[in-house]
């Protein structure tokens, strides 16, 4: 899920189908967006990120398993539904969720055990700018979501079914970041708006 500028949620179904969804009245809307697009998978990460040289905004999106043996970054246009890859990573950062910052960075979730990545990904190339190793001290994941609140990061996870865990990452601050909320729902979605507070 990746919520844009306007409070719209782009939710993304285990089908491949994409949804535009209202935060307000929470009515929703098929895209048109066609699955498989440049051999990009079904299901995928996604988060906006501000632009560069522009006062917009773009809906970035990570696979896994792209050309059956690689994660890739893409985007997809909002007024076409087009996907186009950018490139795959040349390092492995699992199989990542995305949340953008206001100020135009770009970030991913990938899970793992003993040790998750967050990295900042260059928007143009994929290249990992960075890549912090943290361990979340769960032993498996069956879902993940990402957001990016105040200059800090959240981690949503399940180890199983029914249950997730919240964790708060401050960059700079220790690799085995605290636990901020249980809950005893799944998590399969979370997205905030690059308009939202980066300190």
């Amino acid at each position: 899920m990746a919520v844009d500028r306007d409070g719209i949620a782009y939710v993304l179904f285990s089908q491949g189908e994409l949804f535009r969804v209202s935060t307000l009245t929470a009515s929703c809307k098929p895209t048109g967006f066609v699955p498989g697009q440049n051999g990009f998978p079904t299901t995928f990460g996604m988060g906006f990120s501000s632009n560069a040289n522009d006062p917009g905004e773009t809906l970035y999106v990570a696979g896994d398993n792209f050309s059956a043996s690689a994660t890739a970054l893409g985007t997809i246009d909002v007024n076409t539904f087009n996907l186009s890859v950018v490139a795959p990573f040349v390092q492995p950062i699992g199989n990542p969720e995305l949340t953008g910052t206001g100020d135009g960075r770009l970030f991913g979730f990938g899970p793992g055990s003993p040790n998750s990545h967050i990295a900042e990904l260059d928007k143009t190339t994929a290249a990992i700018k960075s890549d912090t190793l943290i361990d979340l001290q769960q032993s498996q994941y069956t879902a993940w979501v990402f957001a990016f609140w105040g200059g800090d990061f959240y981690t949503f996870t399940s180890q199983a079914q029914g249950s997730s865990t919240v964790h708060k990452y401050t960059p700079g601050g220790s690799t085995t970041p605290p636990v901020v909320a249980k809950t005893a729902h799944t998590i399969v979605g979370a997205g905030v708006s690059t308009c939202a507070p980066s300190k």
